[in-house]
């Protein structure tokens, strides 16, 4: 590393690495889990989502939730 008048310099060394590549990214395996939206969980009157998967009423306010 050198520091002068005109600026700082200095020199890294790093391992080589191969190149980068633009392509299709990888399949990902997808199992169980829930569906993306959540919109029959969430009670209509206090908006409150249910932790429940199978709830039917809110918890909180006791309002029927969306049937999906």
């Amino acid at each position: 590393m050198y520091a002068g008048a005109t600026g700082l310099t200095y020199l890294t060394v790093h391992r080589r690495r191969p190149g980068l590549t633009i392509g299709a990214p990888a399949p990902v395996e997808r199992s169980g889990g829930e569906a993306a939206c959540l919109l029959h969980r969430v009670c209509v009157e206090c908006g409150r989502l249910a932790p429940e998967t199978d709830a039917r009423y809110c918890g909180p306010c006791g309002t029927a939730l969306p049937e999906h």
